[in-house]
């Protein structure tokens, strides 16, 4: 019987392309919505179970050093690209581990944290933290939150001061989901991306002053776009950028004292002292109070920092928000 007409060989690529049209099929479930403003991002399209990567393995959290071997962190040889991103070199992989206690990050490495949840059982300083001489961090797919918020305000035993603090250069937030927490990230290095990512139900806790993100110091060269941030307390920010060559763009934000700290620093609001700042085509949402927050949608851009720019903001119901624009001169008597 020739080898072709072998019904046996027949069946068996039949159950090969069936095998790999299910596979491709599987993966073809798992592509991400595309997301062309923040304004559609939900909770379905973010964390571990919108990409199909719920934790499978349980650990209480700890340290990352260089050196070290670790039971949740797989060492990969060469490069690769998660998601889209690029990775050069042997980098470690965190992924699908679901986390009591915060994670510490001093390896030298790049770092995937992908598909990850971490869920803080009692009071942390933070969920996530790559100290400054980390290497790049990309988090992809994370979720990133306190346990419980009982108690709060007044009893601490449980508060999550930050989501993510982000001392090291070069780390990209991706399509994660930062929550119950104090503030959501806190940037205090070059480079930081937030793509795609929802910030929400931010805790107040005795003492805190809430940002859905707050850049400080040397948060330059950074990037927010297309991501989801409400602060629903009456202070401090959905953003406070203090900060320059910053990108904000095509996001959501709502809530806080006010909704954006524009840049300038508000003890030093000199004309010019800020650069580069961009902050284009965002909708400010009045979600918890009618100005978009307690005071008002914006304080402390600079219109006259080199390369700023303000363009194409606007409220959810598509009224402009413009800066230093003078209000209209009242109309004459009549005589």
């Amino acid at each position: 019987m020739p080898l072709m007409s072998c019904p046996c060989i027949a069946l068996a690529r039949l159950a090969t392309v069936a095998v790999w049209l299910a596979i491709v099929g599987s993966a073809a479930a798992r592509q991400p919505t595309p997301i062309a403003h923040g304004a559609e991002l939900t909770a379905r399209h973010v964390g571990p179970d919108a990409a199909g990567l719920s934790p499978v393995r349980q650990h209480a959290g700890g340290e990352l050093q260089d050196g070290r071997d670790y039971p949740f962190a797989r060492k990969i040889e060469r490069g690769g690209i998660y998601d889209g991103f690029r990775v050069e070199g042997p980098h470690l992989l965190i992924e699908r581990v679901f986390f009591t206690g915060p994670i510490d990050i001093y390896v030298r490495l790049p770092v995937i944290v992908r598909g990850v949840t971490i869920r803080t059982r009692t009071g942390a300083p933070w969920a996530l933290h790559t100290r400054p001489e980390a290497g790049p961090v990309l988090i992809l797919w994370s979720l990133m939150r306190a346990d419980s918020p009982a108690g709060a305000p007044a009893d601490r035993r449980n508060a999550l001061s930050q989501a993510l603090y982000l001392r090291s250069e070069r780390v990209t937030v991706y399509r994660s989901h930062l929550t119950q927490a104090a503030d959501g990230i806190q940037i205090h290095a070059p480079g930081a991306r937030v793509i795609e990512t929802l910030i929400d139900d931010l805790v107040y806790w005795d003492g805190d002053h809430n940002d859905g993100i707050q850049m400080l110091g040397r948060g330059t060269d950074a990037e927010i776009v297309r991501s989801r941030i409400v602060n629903p307390n009456p202070q401090t920010s959905a953003l406070n950028l203090i900060g320059e060559r910053v990108l904000v763009a095509d996001s959501y934000l709502s809530g806080g004292g006010w909704t954006l700290y524009a840049g300038a620093h508000h003890t030093k609001r000199v004309p010019g002292s800020t650069k580069g700042v961009v902050i284009r085509g965002n909708v400010f949402g009045r979600d918890h109070f009618p100005k978009g927050g307690q005071f008002g949608p914006v304080t402390g851009y600079d219109g006259a920092g080199s390369g700023n720019d303000w363009s194409g903001n606007r409220w959810i119901d598509g009224a402009p928000i413009n800066i230093g624009t003078p209000p209209p001169a009242p109309a004459s008597p009549k005589r």
